[in-house]
């Protein structure tokens, strides 16, 4: 009788641990799932319907919206409110005529946005791409384009399945008359299983070197919390794509590829969230070595739900990256900015480095904006003209105490990045977080040099909503200016 006693007290005893571990063990794994989402590693861009929730149905403005001062203009590239994340390009044969591809929850099927300007980003024309129709109804994520020699347009994005969020594809597509029509419509890899998610493919073809007209396409695919550099490339005018190979592997994050006139390719990235790599590539994408001296950085932002944001507290922050922006100057050499932390618990400052033709040395980096404040310097874009002075756009709120309305500024160098003056490129003010969905306002803004004008691109806040701005420069005014 004892003895049962003592095997029934050992039993609930030995019952309840086992039911405390499990329970544990349980709770675990779901606070695991939700810090370690690859929804939250991954910057996807929110679904449509959650844009609906918070704006309702999108808005057409009744009139173009042009505004500047001094030497700059700023014009709004949509007709409909909900676009976000730009990406301008020129054309090379008319540089009169530049496009800009964009997130655009305006959109509800099987289609994506571009805009078409035709006098150097005064004026902008909507035109739609489709996309596959392999899923039924789809939405799209990331989009990025480019130009080659001859005018033809080329289009890359995330394609999402509607009806199964968990399936998606790197889609591409081909336009011979400026985004008026569209041919080569087809994915170059997809997650067919929904085990993997792609993010941030970007696509660039070479127009100087003996590769002359060559495709080039990268992005991160992410597999459970392992993400991977994938890499494909066209040598037929995107009829087809080699077989996807992997570049890199293990906490990647963010990509940006480019070329000089060579014909070598580079590719940047994050890795670990501490360090900025660069490989490079001298036969075509077979075969891949690292450049020594990877850039240690300390991430923008603050982590917060495996994810760095920026002006916490002001309605939740916005979501921020380190990802970083290259370009190729006319002497080959490669340059880089990005944000990241910087001293005294700055947690958002644009940064410089290059790497010059001929060697394999990164340079110190520099902080690109000249500011005394520890106000948020966040999306850094790249760009160069012919005479190799330096461009880098960026969102700034450092005239703001509060740290949270925002405009954009333009940081120029005519000495090779070994300094920079800064002019402000907005003509408004506006707050991010306010218009954010959850914490997202854009993950990337872009620009270009386009004759003899630098036009950036960027998202904006300043109507309560998602826009899109161009903002137009003479480059001879302002290197001209008393600033440089």
């Amino acid at each position: 009788m004892i003895i049962r006693e003592i095997r029934g007290k050992l039993f609930l005893y030995f019952g309840r641990m086992w039911f405390v571990f499990f329970l544990t063990l349980f709770l675990n794994l779901i606070l695991l799932r939700n810090s370690e989402n690859p929804e939250n590693k991954l910057q996807l861009a929110p679904r449509g319907y959650l844009y609906n929730e918070k704006y309702g149905e999108v808005i057409q403005y009744e009139k173009k919206d042009i505004s500047g001062y001094s030497f700059a203009k700023n014009v709004r590239v949509n007709e409909f409110t909900g676009v976000s994340e730009p990406k301008i390009v020129c054309n090379p044969k008319e540089n009169n005529i530049l496009a800009v591809t964009s997130n655009d929850f305006s959109l509800d099927g099987n289609s994506s946005r571009i805009f078409i300007s035709e006098d150097y980003g005064l004026n902008w024309q909507a035109k739609e791409i489709p996309l596959s129709a392999k899923f039924k109804k789809s939405s799209y994520s990331d989009p990025w384009l480019d130009y080659d020699t001859d005018g033809n347009l080329y289009f890359i994005t995330v394609q999402k399945d509607v009806l199964n969020y968990d399936r998606e594809a790197i889609y591409f597509s081909r336009s011979e008359d400026n985004g008026t029509t569209w041919q080569r419509n087809y994915f170059i890899e997809i997650n067919a299983k929904g085990s993997i998610y792609l993010d941030k493919p970007k696509i660039f073809i070479d127009k100087t070197s003996s590769r002359k007209n060559s495709i080039y396409v990268t992005w991160v695919e992410m597999k459970g919390l392992k993400t991977s550099l994938m890499f494909s490339k066209s040598t037929d005018l995107g009829n087809t794509f080699a077989v996807p190979v992997k570049i890199e592997s293990d906490d990647v994050d963010y990509c940006s590829v480019t070329g000089d006139s060579k014909g070598n390719i580079f590719v940047s990235y994050l890795k670990d969230e501490s360090k900025i790599c660069i490989k490079k590539s001298t036969d075509a994408g077979e075969s891949w070595f690292k450049e020594p001296g990877c850039l240690d950085i300390k991430p923008a932002g603050s982590k917060y739900e495996n994810q760095f944001i920026i002006k916490k507290g002001a309605d939740n922050g916005i979501r921020i990256n380190s990802e970083p922006n290259l370009a190729v100057t006319a002497e080959n050499d490669l340059i880089i900015t990005y944000s990241a932390s910087g001293k005294n618990n700055d947690v958002a400052d644009i940064y410089f480095a290059k790497i010059k033709n001929n060697t394999e040395e990164v340079s110190i980096p520099v902080k690109v904006n000249s500011d005394r404040t520890l106000n948020d310097q966040f999306l850094p874009a790249i760009s160069t003209d012919d005479h190799n002075n330096i461009f880098i756009t960026y969102q700034d709120s450092r005239n703001d105490a509060g740290n949270i309305l925002t405009e954009t500024y333009i940081s120029v160098s005519t000495d090779g990045g070994l300094s920079f003056s800064d002019e402000k490129f907005s003509t408004a003010k506006h707050n991010p977080s306010s218009a954010a969905v959850g914490k997202y306002f854009g993950d990337y803004n872009s620009c270009v040099v386009s004759g003899g004008k630098l036009i950036a691109v960027w998202t904006d806040g300043r109507n309560n909503n998602f826009d899109v701005y161009a903002g137009i420069i003479n480059v001879k005014d302002l290197i001209e200016s008393k600033r440089y």
